[in-house]
């Protein structure tokens, strides 16, 4: 029994070698279509960042500017 499982994986770690070798052999790169697209999605989301980092920065600019209280005037007269 030992023996037929030691055969055994000596059998799949063979077997498994080619398999690797087999699948980066037939690789192919992206196309020049699947490039234009992906730099298409890209220029969507860089033209909504440009907006979001102008409001965060004048949200943050609000929180930490100095608050102006309004001038009150307390006259007691009658």
């Amino acid at each position: 029994m030992k023996r037929i499982m030691l055969s055994l994986i000596i059998l799949s770690f063979g077997m498994a070698s080619n398999g690797f070798a087999a699948a980066s052999a037939t690789r192919t790169g992206a196309g020049l279509l699947v490039w234009l697209f992906v730099g298409f999605i890209a220029l969507f989301v860089v033209s909504q960042l440009i907006p979001g980092v102008i409001l965060s920065a004048g949200l943050i600019k609000g929180l930490f500017s100095k608050k102006e209280t309004p001038a009150t005037h307390n006259d007691h007269r009658a």
